[in-house]
C-alpha cells in the first residue's frame, strides 16, 4: 500500500493532469485500465462503496471500441470507503449518470453522446504513467500491474479467494490460484493461526465466567450433568380423632425413673 500512495502521489503532479485517483483506483479495485477507463457515473453505488463493472474500453489499430466486461459477465467490486470515496464524488460531480468517471483530460464528456476523444487512451511509453513511476523511484511498473497488486493487497489481508475471483473477474477460482499462486500463504498455516485465535477467545470467556463461581477449581473444568433431585418436606395429614399433646418447652420437661 505504501508504493501504491507513493505513485499515486507522483501522478497527481502531471501536466497533463491528475490521475492519482486512477491509479489509487485500478490498484485498489482490480479493474482493468479498459474497464476503469469505459466505467460510467451509474455504475457507481456510493451508499454501498460498490462499482457495477460492465464495459470494457479496447484501443486497437483501428480506433476504439466499447465492449462488455471481460469474459462478457457483468460484475461488482468494492473499492476503500475512506480512500476513495471523496475523490469519486469529485470526479463524478456535476456530470451526467452516463459520462465516464475518468474521461480524457480537455474532453467534452457529455454522457448522452461520447466519442473516442471522451475516452482515456493507454499512456505510451513516453506518457504520465511512466512519468510518474520514474518519478516516485519504484521499480519499473505497468498499468496492468496495478491489478496485480490489488490481488495482492486482498491476499494479504486473507480474503477467500473465491471473493478474490470476482474482484479478479476470473471465471474460476482455480484461475485465481494459478495466476497468483505466490500471493497466498498456505492453508494449513492460516487454520492454525486461526484455530489459536479461537482457542484463546474460548480460553478467555471461560476464565471470566469461573470467576463468577468460587466452587470452581479449574478454568477448563467441565460442570456435571448430574441432576440432584430436591427433596421438597410434604404436609402431613393427622386425622381428627387424634389428639396431639401440647407443645411444652424445653424448661419445664420433667423426666422421671420409675421402677
Amino acid at each position: 500500500m505504501p508504493e501504491l500512495l507513493t505513485l499515486a502521489e507522483a501522478a497527481s503532479k502531471r501536466k497533463s493532469g491528475d490521475f492519482s485517483t486512477l491509479i489509487l483506483f485500478m490498484g485498489t479495485t482490480g479493474l482493468r485500465f479498459g474497464e476503469a477507463t469505459a466505467l460510467r457515473v451509474k455504475n457507481i453505488d456510493f451508499d454501498h462503496n460498490r462499482i457495477r463493472v460492465c464495459e470494457n474500453a479496447v484501443w486497437t489499430g483501428k480506433g476504439m471500441h466499447v465492449n462488455s466486461a471481460k469474459n462478457g459477465e457483468d460484475r461488482t467490486v468494492v473499492y476503500p470507503r475512506k480512500l476513495l470515496s471523496d475523490r469519486l464524488r469529485t470526479s463524478c460531480q456535476c456530470k451526467d449518470p452516463d459520462a465516464l468517471v475518468f474521461e480524457r483530460p480537455g474532453a467534452i464528456n457529455d454522457g448522452r453522446c461520447l466519442t473516442e476523444n471522451d475516452y482515456l487512451r493507454p499512456p505510451n511509453k513516453t506518457g504520465w504513467f511512466e512519468a510518474s513511476v520514474k518519478q516516485s523511484g519504484l521499480p519499473r511498473l505497468t498499468l496492468h500491474d496495478l491489478r496485480h497488486t490489488a490481488v495482492s493487497l486482498a491476499a494479504h489481508a486473507r480474503v477467500p479467494v473465491t471473493v478474490i475471483q470476482r474482484i479478479a473477474g476470473h471465471k474460476t477460482a482455480t484461475m485465481t490460484m494459478d495466476r497468483y499462486a505466490d500471493l497466498f500463504p498456505d492453508d494449513l498455516t492460516i487454520y492454525g493461526e486461526r484455530m489459536d485465535a479461537e482457542a484463546e477467545t474460548a480460553i478467555r470467556s471461560l476464565a471470566n465466567r469461573q470467576q463468577d463461581n468460587s466452587d470452581s477449581k479449574s478454568p477448563f473444568e467441565v460442570p456435571n450433568s448430574r441432576i440432584e433431585k430436591k427433596i421438597r418436606p410434604e404436609t402431613i395429614e393427622i386425622p381428627s380423632h387424634i389428639q396431639l399433646a401440647p407443645s411444652v418447652p424445653p424448661e419445664r420437661v420433667e423426666l422421671s425413673l420409675s421402677d
